[in-house]
Order: structure tokens, then C-alpha cells, then sequence
């Protein structure tokens, strides 16, 4: 029973910390398509 909390309680912390870095390369992946598109826009 406390192994089997413990082993849930590991795999819910790690599916938050995998949700955050996922939002996290979202967040630079966005961010780096705006700076390209501001910097084709300028150019053009």
C-alpha cells in the first residue's frame, strides 16, 4: 500500500514536471517564431 502510493506519488510529480517542460519548449518554440516573423516582416 505505501509502495503503491509512493510509486504513484513519483509518477504524478513526474507527469507535472513533464507537463511544464513541455509548456516551457512551447513557450521558446513561440517565442522564436515571433522573432522570425517580426524579423521577415522587417525585411520585407
Amino acid at each position: 500500500m505505501n509502495l503503491r502510493r509512493f510509486v504513484f506519488g513519483e509518477s504524478f510529480s513526474f507527469t507535472i514536471a513533464t507537463k511544464y517542460l513541455i509548456y516551457l519548449l512551447n513557450k521558446f518554440l513561440a517565442r522564436i517564431l515571433i522573432i522570425e516573423i517580426t524579423m521577415l516582416t522587417n525585411v520585407i
